[in-house]
């Protein structure tokens, strides 16, 4: 994801990330293409190499895939569904909203971990 490279073309508005969705589309291409190349033998078959961005970049096409999922479209598990039912049981049952988030920081910065 070269920045230099990234030019608005006209009448096109950028996403929040600043680009627009030809270049979005033009850079997962580019990722699909290059990716075919790296494959590492022995070890499950990664869709994608990644080892070639840095971490902003990374982190960056993450939350590009995070915002583009459907969130109609994304199902808890049963599992997940029950541990869900059992905490708010839980919660129901003794009322413990547990430590506000602020103290528990502040207690992890004083132990300093």
């Amino acid at each position: 994801m070269r920045r230099c490279n990234r030019q608005r073309l006209k009448g096109e508005e950028p996403s929040r990330n600043g680009l627009t969705s030809r270049q979005q589309d033009r850079e997962a291409r580019s990722l699909a293409c290059s990716a075919k190349h790296y494959q590492i033998s022995g070890m499950a078959t990664p869709i994608l190499d990644f080892s070639h961005l840095t971490p902003e970049e990374r982190i960056e096409l993450a939350e590009q895939l995070w915002d583009s999922l459907d969130p109609q479209h994304i199902a808890a598990s049963a599992d997940q569904v029950a541990e869900l039912r059992r905490r708010r049981a839980e919660l129901a049952s003794d009322g413990n909203l547990g430590e506000p988030g602020d103290q528990v920081l502040d207690d992890i910065a004083e132990r300093g971990e």
